[in-house]
């Protein structure tokens, strides 16, 4: 990397305007805002003056999922960046666990049609 590069990288600071359009492009925010207004909101309401409540409600959920995880996120990034190799070695046992159960259950119900 050049020493130009570098010092323009430094430079770039996140702004409020930026995170909203990345929030706005976030597919996990629009899965989670479609599923809800699909299965949960749109079956049961019509109108549009009962969907407007249920639609603020979603986005405070929302908002408060996405502050929790940036919080929760914060915390445990200091706990695991103390305890790196074993926190690799513990997820790393459990999705090996995880592949083995899922396996073994797949062969006993004897759906030989994903194994043959």
């Amino acid at each position: 990397m050049h020493k130009s590069t570098k010092k323009n990288s430094e430079k770039v600071q996140s702004s409020f305007l930026a995170g909203f359009f990345f929030q706005m492009i976030n597919v996990k925010s629009t899965l989670f805002f479609l599923t809800v207004m699909s299965a949960f909101i749109l079956p049961f309401n019509s109108s549009t003056k009962s969907i407007i409540p249920y639609l603020a409600i979603t986005i405070f959920l929302g908002w408060l999922a996405l502050l929790l995880w940036s919080g929760f996120g914060s915390f445990f990034n200091k706990f695991f960046v103390k305890h790196d190799k074993s926190f690799r070695l513990i997820m790393s046992l459990l999705l090996v666990y995880s592949a083995v159960s899922i396996f073994l259950k797949l062969k006993k119900r004897k759906l030989s049609f994903l194994f043959s």
